[in-house]
């Protein structure tokens, strides 16, 4: 059961990671900007590491969950039960980090609510928007590949009828 923990492990530590390093991040962004040295439409970066966020929770989401999956498989459960709760403690554990750690570094550590509030919106936004995009490529992609497999069949198909073949196996 404890064989795909320190994956879950690893990836908390590279959320943790890479939240303390959109945190300083952010926080050169705003000095620079409170200073003087961005102004006007630069002020805008400010933007830049939420949505660098916000694209690495989508990332490390489908990261993590094709490799717990693999992962809980090599386990070899004995009950489908038990195989589940494995999965589900795996993914849930890293889901909760994955998803709510920038949001406690600012409501905790910070106490900065508006760049909580900031950071709520814009990964509402930007992550619904990753997910949209990844599903509409997924869909071209299998979309695709299935009409040039449907090309293929009906060129055979009319090639063996332009050579006099008189095929009847052909399943569609």
């Amino acid at each position: 059961m404890l064989f795909g923990f320190p994956i879950t492990i690893a990836f908390v530590a590279a959320v943790i990671f890479t939240n303390l390093e959109k945190k300083i991040l952010s926080d050169d962004i705003k000095e620079k900007v409170d200073d003087g040295t961005y102004t006007g439409a630069s002020t805008g970066l400010l933007y830049v590491p939420t949505i660098l966020n916000a694209i690495l929770i989508v990332l490390f989401e489908k990261i993590y969950i094709w490799i717990v999956f693999k992962q809980v498989r090599m386990e070899n459960h004995k009950y489908v039960s038990q195989f589940e709760n494995s999965l589900t403690l795996k993914t849930f554990t890293f889901y909760f980090v994955n998803s709510n750690m920038a949001n406690f570094m600012y409501a905790f550590y910070s106490r900065d609510l508006l760049l909580l509030a900031q950071n709520l919106a814009t990964i509402l936004v930007f992550k619904q928007v990753a997910m949209n995009l990844f599903e509409w490529a997924l869909q071209k992609l299998t979309t695709g590949r299935k009409l040039k497999q449907m090309r293929e069949r009906l060129d055979q198909e009319i090639a063996a009828e332009e050579a006099g073949e008189n095929r009847t196996d052909v399943i569609y």
